[in-house]
């Protein structure tokens, strides 16, 4: 990096030095061992998760509900409901031409397949005490809403900047009326 202190002149390197207490393929635990790995990261180990283990077959949804407004851009205000035998409602509004108004129709197994991916890898069972942090100034307002096959759990989500789990079944949501 350079800095402001000699005029950008001098490239600076600080070295950050981390030991792996434990990787099984899943999971990583790593701790600091120098100042400058202290100073970036703090004292206690940093466990990461390998995201490409998120899968949960237990995730089995009756109804899901998505509401995605407008942006100071061109986000499609979209309201749909699908159902767990794919049976998809949509009422597009602004930005969701040519299909604005109100549509009945069936996913295809590969849609619906491909929407039973992105509930499984969502780590849904985490989102039960999320709260988003802060907003996001220019961005749509999604509202999630899943009633699980048990109808005993349901899961309701608002955001304007979905976690990084999410964000491929949000992507898949928002563009699943085209």
């Amino acid at each position: 990096y350079t800095t402001s202190a000699d005029n950008f002149k001098q490239q600076h390197i600080d070295v950050s030095k981390f030991i792996i207490n434990y990787f099984d393929g899943k999971k990583l635990t790593i701790k600091a061992v120098n100042d400058n790995a202290i100073k970036l990261a703090g004292r206690p180990p940093l466990q990461f998760k390998n995201y490409k283990a998120s899968f949960d077959n237990g995730i089995k949804f009756s109804k899901l509900r998505f509401l995605s407004s407008t942006c100071y851009g061109n986000c499609p205000q979209l309201l749909i409901n699908i159902w767990a035998d794919g049976t998809y409602r949509l009422k597009g509004g602004e930005f969701a031409d040519p299909y604005k108004g109100d549509y009945a129709g069936k996913l295809t197994n590969q849609q619906l397949d491909s929407l039973n991916y992105w509930l499984k890898r969502s780590e849904l069972k985490k989102m039960y005490d999320w709260k988003q942090g802060s907003q996001v100034t220019d961005a749509p307002n999604y509202y999630l809403d899943i009633d699980f096959e048990n109808n005993k759990d349901k899961l309701t989500l608002t955001t304007n900047d979905p976690p990084f789990s999410l964000s491929g079944l949000v992507t898949f949501l928002v563009e699943s009326f085209k």
